[in-house]
């Protein structure tokens, strides 16, 4: 039989080896409840976050598709609300209520918002890098009512113009103009009917067609107008929209704008129809305050973003031969 001793022994190194004893892990202490926050008052779903709307006088979480209809672009509840291009309206999607929300208006209605419209041309003229077009034109210079010329314009931004006259009026003209280029100068070449014009009256009559007188110059001469307007409605400048022109192509529409002799207002009576298609200025009519013609402007056959090149716009190029 082993002795006493040698067994404590053993089992004093059996229990060394076996490591620490093991320990049970206590739970973490459960965080005592956060009450929830009270309900917030309200009159309108305005004054709620975006995932809650405003119920019997409390704003109350959305179920889905509630809100979104009403976070489209802002809620209104007229038209002066909303922005530019903008107007007030109900809509809704799948299972949302229907609210009064400020909608884009794309194809703006010329009829109710005619001001909107053709401050449309502005975004319209934005996206295009070039165009070419044919332009028919009169213009009142000193008094005299110049004869109606038709030039092919090439135009290219940020500016440069290529103006090639093809009608009766100063047969073969042609004139360049680069912005910053040829100490900001126009080259001319008087073809071969120049007319009864002088080279320095003709030089004249091109550099205002070319830096004063583009597609882009008319719509900025416009929006200008249309902005002071909304500025100063003391000034009671009157839009009226006058309708489409179907049957033709393109499809016009067409406004007439009268404006008070002070204000600094560049006409007294515009005449302004736009392509339908791609709502960019086609007619340009202007009158004085004793309905004298002053210009008369009319952009067929207008091809936008065609991809000219430099070599449209260089000055010893074989269109040219200055």
């Amino acid at each position: 039989m082993r002795p006493l001793h040698s067994l404590v022994a053993a089992l004093a190194l059996l229990g060394a080896s076996a490591g620490p004893a093991c320990t049970r892990v206590q739970p973490a202490p459960t965080p005592p409840s956060t009450p929830p926050p009270p309900a917030q008052p309200c009159d309108e779903s305005s004054q709620c976050s975006g995932d809650q709307r405003c119920v019997a006088g409390v704003c109350v979480a959305c179920e889905e598709g509630e809100c979104f209809a009403c976070r489209v672009d802002g809620e209104c509840s007229r038209d002066q609300d909303c922005p530019i291009n903008h107007y007030c309206m109900e809509a809704t999607y799948s299972s949302g209520p229907w609210c009064p929300v400020c909608i884009v208006n794309w194809s703006v209605p010329p009829n109710r918002y005619p001001r909107d419209a053709l401050l449309g041309m502005e975004t319209a003229y934005e996206r295009l890098s070039d165009y070419t077009a044919t332009l028919v034109r009169r213009e009142r210079v000193l008094g005299e009512l110049r004869p109606q010329e038709v030039i092919d314009i090439k135009y290219r931004k940020p500016y440069s113009v290529h103006a090639h006259w093809i009608g009766e009026a100063y047969l073969g003209r042609r004139a360049l103009y680069v912005r910053g280029r040829d100490n900001d100068g126009v080259r001319l070449h008087p073809g071969w009917a120049p007319g009864p014009t002088t080279r320095d009256q003709a030089l004249t009559d091109s550099r205002r067609l070319l830096t004063r007188r583009t597609l882009g110059d008319l719509i900025r001469m416009i929006i200008r107008d249309l902005r002071h307007s909304e500025q100063y409605p003391e000034d009671r400048v009157v839009i009226r929209y006058l309708g489409e022109t179907p049957g033709r192509a393109p499809t016009l529409r067409c406004f007439d704008a009268s404006f008070p002799l002070t204000g600094g207002y560049h006409a007294s009576r515009l005449r302004i129809c736009t392509n339908a298609a791609t709502n960019l200025l086609h007619i340009y009519k202007a009158w004085d305050e004793h309905g004298q013609l002053l210009a008369d402007y009319e952009f067929r056959d207008l091809q936008v973003n065609v991809g000219l090149s430099s070599r449209e716009f260089d000055p010893h190029g074989p269109d040219f031969n200055y």
